[in-house]
């Protein structure tokens, strides 16, 4: 069939639209590019906007004058536009909201070692140990390469403590009796079909909703990941590689799950946005995930975990079901079994009876009277 003859979309010319981040003010804006000729030639003129956005600014002379604002939006462009989005948006987050305001006018020769204590003093305490952190990787990195560059000849930074947070609470998971309440109930609902495969497949929530309809094999009972949704440098989205190379696989499907699946088989994405694109992932969390989990597990009395902490609990279990570590690093997409014994592998205390003491004796064989209540740790 031949393919469709495109119309101008703007009056007599053709428009695309896109949604970037401002890099130094971190505000979400729109902006249109017109062309005479096509959508396709207003859409190079897009991202030939947008790469020199991403491109940063032209490098200040460097001189002693230099403010830190200065220096460290160059920083960021200089030092860690190679990086990975995510990586480079936590840097950009923190110079952008924290670092350029406190010292704001400042030269790089008039920052003290008080002064940079100061900034640490000023930062909210109820933040999180590594939100602090990212915070002084940035200002202690920048001074360095000032250092390096010839701006100061010694960093203040030197000597300066990690600033203290809010301990990084430990990921929740639910009990193996409550896990298959939540799954049987997902399983019944019209709307409980990216909760199930959370569950049983432990994906990442990126890998959730870059999974294509064509990566799931009933015939054989496979489901492959091989792409995520992504984060750019501007605040957009896009459709990219897996995290890494470990996370690219092949998952087994059980007998069971794989009917299920057949139920709501057909073409594009697994998890569809409304207009059959893939969905934001923030936008997926608060439009779909947390409205559905809310009403569901305020049903079953069971507390709502975030995505992740479904991805916890499928590991967490695997483990407990299997003791095959290397076998759950596999499943869950980890580059090495350190991450998933560190991170992912959460115990209790039966499941760690089992390990020091075997399996424990029925209670009628013991002489120890058995609790009334069995208390589990999820």
């Amino acid at each position: 069939m031949p393919r469709k003859k495109q119309t101008p979309n703007h009056g007599n010319y053709y428009e695309v639209k896109i949604t970037y981040q401002d890099p130094m003010t971190g505000v979400r804006k729109r902006k249109s590019f017109l062309s005479s000729t096509s959508k396709e030639d207003a859409r190079r003129k897009a991202d030939a906007w947008k790469a020199e956005l991403l491109r940063g600014p032209i490098p200040v002379p460097l001189t002693d004058s230099i403010t830190l604002e200065e220096w460290a939006a160059h920083w960021l462009e200089l030092y860690k536009s190679s990086r990975s989005a995510s990586t480079y948006n936590g840097y950009a987050e923190a110079i952008r909201n924290e670092i350029i305001p406190f010292f704001k006018g400042l030269p790089l020769s008039e920052v003290y070692p008080a002064t940079i204590q100061a900034f640490y003093n000023s930062l909210p305490p109820d933040r999180s140990s590594s939100w602090m952190h990212k915070r002084y990787l940035a200002l202690s990195g920048l001074l360095k390469s000032a250092v390096d560059n010839g701006l100061i000849y010694k960093s203040p930074h030197d000597g300066i403590s990690p600033p203290k947070g809010r301990p990084t609470p430990p990921k929740r998971t639910y009990a193996a009796d409550d896990r298959d309440r939540l799954f049987a109930a997902a399983t019944a609902d019209p709307e409980g079909l990216p909760v199930a495969i959370l569950l049983e497949l432990g994906l990442r929530r990126e890998e959730l909703l870059g999974l294509r309809w064509e990566d799931v094999d009933l015939l054989h009972k496979t489901i492959t990941i091989c792409r995520a949704v992504k984060l750019d440098k501007s605040g957009g989205y896009y459709i990219g590689e897996t995290k890494n190379k470990s996370s690219r696989r092949q998952l087994p499907l059980s007998d069971s799950f794989a009917a299920y699946l057949s139920r709501y088989q057909s073409s594009g994405y697994v998890v569809p946005a409304p207009l059959g694109n893939y969905w934001n992932p923030h936008n997926w969390s608060k439009r779909r995930y947390f409205p559905f989990m809310e009403r569901v597990c305020s049903s079953l009395g069971l507390p709502v975990l975030n995505p992740h902490e479904l991805r916890h609990t499928c590991g967490t279990l695997l483990y407990n079901r299997t003791s095959n570590l290397f076998a759950v690093s596999r499943f869950l997409g980890h580059a090495s079994t350190a991450i998933t014994a560190a991170v992912y592998v959460h115990s209790n205390a039966e499941s760690l009876r089992n390990d020091i003491y075997g399996t424990p004796k029925k209670a009628e064989e013991t002489s120890v009277e058995p609790t009334k209540e069995k208390s589990k740790i999820s």
